[in-house]
Order: C-alpha cells, then sequence, then structure tokens
C-alpha cells in the first residue's frame, strides 16, 4: 500500500485559503470608528424609501462643553456642532445632565441626547430627542472624545417625514472655556 498525502495540491492551496480568510477576518477591527478623523462627525440617513446617504461634518464651527459650576467640579453639557464642507447642512449633537469629568466610559446617554440636522438649501430642520437618539461616549482620552450615535429624526414642519439615523460617529476635541 503506498502512503499517499492526505491532501493533494488542490485541497491544500483550498485549505491555505481559508486559513488566510479566517485570519484576516479574525485580525479585523470592528469599522464602527475606523477612519474619522479628529474634528469629524459622519453618519449615515435612511429615509422612509429606504434611500440612505453617509454625510460626513467635518467643518469645525463649535464644540463647546459647558459647566455652571466651573469646568473642574464637572462637565453637565456637551455640544457639538459641524457643517459639511460641499454645502451649507449642519449637525449638532447635544448632551445634557451627565458628569464628563468623573464618569466611566463608555457612557451611553438616550433621554437626554438631541441631534438637529439642518439640511440645505431649503433649511429642512430634522430633530430627534426625547428617547429618540442613543449617543455613547466611548472613550475619552483628555480632551478627546470618541463615540456613536442613533436614533430617528422628523421634519418639525412635517412630523411624518422621518429619516433613520446609523453609524453615526464622531472624534471631537472638547474646548475647555
Amino acid at each position: 500500500m503506498i502512503n499517499e498525502p492526505i491532501f493533494d495540491m488542490k485541497h491544500l492551496r483550498k485549505l491555505y485559503f481559508v486559513a488566510f480568510i479566517f485570519l484576516f477576518s479574525a485580525c479585523a477591527e470592528d469599522t464602527n470608528l475606523i477612519n474619522i478623523r479628529l474634528g469629524e462627525i459622519r453618519a449615515t440617513f435612511v429615509d422612509a424609501a429606504g434611500r440612505s446617504e453617509t454625510l460626513n461634518f467635518a467643518t469645525e464651527t463649535n464644540v463647546s462643553p459647558q459647566d455652571g459650576y466651573g469646568y473642574t467640579a464637572s462637565l453637565k453639557y456637551l455640544s457639538i456642532f459641524r457643517r459639511m464642507s460641499s454645502s451649507n447642512s449642519t449637525l449638532h449633537i447635544r448632551a445634557t445632565n451627565f458628569d464628563l469629568a468623573t464618569a466611566a466610559t463608555p457612557i451611553t446617554l438616550i433621554s437626554n441626547s438631541r441631534l438637529t440636522f439642518n439640511l440645505f438649501p431649503n433649511n429642512e430642520i430634522y430633530e430627534g430627542k426625547n428617547g429618540a437618539i442613543t449617543l455613547v461616549i466611548n472613550t475619552k482620552n483628555e480632551d478627546i472624545l470618541e463615540g456613536t450615535f442613533s436614533g430617528s429624526i422628523s421634519n418639525q414642519s412635517n412630523p411624518n417625514d422621518v429619516y433613520t439615523v446609523k453609524n453615526g460617529q464622531f472624534k471631537i476635541r472638547i474646548q475647555r472655556f
């Protein structure tokens, strides 16, 4: 009886290919916060018909942590405002009633989060509040916050005009006042 190899070259190539795919997928990172630059907000907006568009808000206009008790005591309000570089459309994320100075990450904010999307050129304002938006601050490293957000926003003049916000992410440096 001749000893035949367990795998011939054809099977060995398939085995190598499967092993490569397995290793690649095992080493892949969570893509939620990949390739987002400092100062950027990105999200996918899906309308009622299922059409989606990923928008990037990278033009800094304002990032304001506000604190009525002095910054070193606590941080109670966060406001992130960005504009699209290709248009005047803006995105404003706000969170209140939490203590960023002492809270451990991740910090999940639901009832105290608000997202406003001002869509130009028609100046349509979409807003999500009162539990419609979930904001998660995943990391805080010195003055840099990274996080995600999702939920639904509705047109202020037509509440039946709704967008679902998916895969929202941000990486911003807070400004101390």
